[in-house]
């Protein structure tokens, strides 16, 4: 398998440069021939298709799923299995476009789920999009598996289900229906990141020898090549695309300030879409629904965790976080074993604690450190009491946060001992869902507290008048300070304990 990957895209390779070369721009189709070849296309006839008025509007955006009647089984199940124990949630697609939002809405209508053969409908190959092949079936279900097992929990950012579906057939065609390039590049992200958890003894015996490292710098260059291609019709895709890549750069490969400008990207092209104003989607399926607000909460904890780290404001407003609530479906309905907790949602109702609690939970902190940012870096010339009375209305809602947090995500619950390893993987997951959230937690009372621990008052002010007003821009930049009279001796002893404990707990 190695070896013919290995040969086709070589051979696909020389073929791509030698026609290149002469001009001539029939695509090379040698992963799996079709009877009927493929019409002459490159990336801006591509475009052009995808401007084009003749193209419907239901054939723009992601594929639904169907049933397995539809459906080759083999194209479900061959590459890999859904990574937990759940049902392929079967739907159905029916909401006609708004002229009003035309344009958002078209990133959006999806297209109809292919059947086995659909390798000989209109398609264009991967190597004449990207100028590289996708790595073989085995080793791409492996690098997704990865990213489902390490990643998905923590950025919920995909459904499941109908990603599995729509990437297991290009990989097993080799190729995408045209519209469909921002889908390609966002499988190339989750590839990558999945290969930085992949257990490469196990790649190795797939395909010994196979270069790793090589594949995934290679996927996220590609993927950084055709940022601004992806960005000329935003989808859904798009958006998914910044937020994944800025999670690589920051966390990945060190490099925060692309990551930063790459979320801004993402932000904006999520914003143009309409993924802020959940009033505007219409009727669409409740998965679809799903989807569009996991991408925007995605991208709302991102900025704001970017912003905190890399010291800048944030991009967005209160006003851009109000989406309902996240809802359970078939990819999040997971319960830790040996609990049986239940919570208050938003909307009254008590629901049990699944793998998607967390993400609810997380997203209400980041609501806290949003306005924590905002105390620092958008109030002007406000009197310091003012400011230590926004924090101590901060800190008590962190303690009323950690006090709902139920057991499952709590991480003193979980004992040490040893289970079947099905079971023991599911409580896994929960057990580094309590620590992300505990180490968020105290991270977030260090943000509140620093500044009041460094700060030095301005030798032009007048400390011996409490109100004395202050730019409150100048606290998180005092270095080697002394609390003076304006911050009171028990909110100062508070802020110091409570760091402390919150410092002792990240070493």
């Amino acid at each position: 398998m190695c070896a013919l990957y290995s040969f086709q895209y070589g051979m696909q390779r020389k073929q791509h440069k030698k026609k290149a070369a002469s001009q001539s721009l029939v695509p090379v189709y040698n992963h799996r021939p079709s009877p009927q070849p493929a019409p002459v296309r490159t990336f801006q006839t591509i475009r052009d298709a995808i401007n084009s008025p003749d193209v419907p509007a239901s054939d723009i955006g992601p594929p639904s799923p169907v049933s397995e009647a539809q459906t080759s089984t083999r194209v479900v199940t061959q590459d890999s299995p859904n990574s937990y124990p759940l049902y392929f949630h079967i739907y159905d697609h029916s909401h006609p476009p708004s002229s009003a939002t035309e344009n958002a809405e078209l990133a959006y209508k999806p297209t109809p789920r292919p059947s086995a053969s659909s390798c000989t409908q209109e398609r264009v190959p991967v190597v004449d999009l990207v100028d590289m092949q996708l790595p073989p079936s085995e080793i791409a279900s492996l690098l997704l598996d990865s990213y489902i097992h390490n990643t998905h929990w923590y950025q919920l950012v995909v459904h499941e289900p109908s990603f599995r579906l729509e990437f297991n057939e290009m990989i097993r065609c080799g190729s995408i229906p045209p519209h469909r390039f921002s889908f390609l590049i966002l499988s190339m992200v989750v590839l990558a990141m999945g290969s930085t958890f992949a257990n490469e003894r196990a790649i190795n015996q797939i395909c010994p020898g196979f270069d790793l490292k090589a594949l995934q710098k290679k996927m996220i260059r590609k993927a950084e090549s055709n940022f601004f291609e992806i960005f000329e019709i935003p989808t859904i895709e798009s958006a998914q695309v910044g937020t994944l890549l800025t999670t690589y750069l920051g966390f990945h490969d060190n490099r925060p300030r692309r990551a930063y400008v790459v979320l801004g990207a993402a932000l904006k092209a999520a914003l143009s879409i309409g993924l802020h104003n959940e009033s505007s989607w219409r009727e669409i399926d409740s998965t679809q629904r799903e989807i569009r607000k996991r991408c925007w909460r995605a991208l709302c904890i991102s900025e704001t965790f970017v912003a905190v780290n890399c010291g800048r404001p944030s991009l967005i407003n209160q006003t851009h976080w109000e989406t309902k609530m996240l809802r359970n479906i078939d990819d999040t309905q997971i319960r830790c074993p040996e609990f049986d907790s239940t919570e208050l949602f938003e909307d009254g109702s008590r629901q049990d604690v699944t793998i998607l609690s967390y993400q609810m939970h997380m997203f209400n902190l980041y609501k806290v450190i949003f306005d924590i940012m905002e105390i620092f870096y958008r109030q002007k010339a406000t009197p310091i009491q003012h400011i230590i009375d926004q924090a101590k209305s901060i800190r008590e809602r962190l303690n009323t946060w950690k006090r709902n947090i139920p057991p499952e995500l709590t991480l003193s619950s979980f004992k040490s001992e040893r289970l079947e390893p099905e079971v023991n993987g599911i409580i896994e997951v929960f057990k580094v869902q309590a620590l992300a959230l505990e180490l968020l937690y105290y991270n977030a009372q260090i943000i509140l507290y620093r500044p009041f621990l460094t700060y030095r008052s301005a030798r032009h002010l007048d400390i011996n008048k409490p109100g004395t007003p202050i730019n409150s821009s100048e606290i998180p930049g005092a270095v080697e300070g002394t609390v003076v009279k304006e911050i009171d001796l028990e909110f100062y002893r508070t802020c110091r304990s409570d760091s402390i404990h919150s410092s002792r707990t990240f070493t």
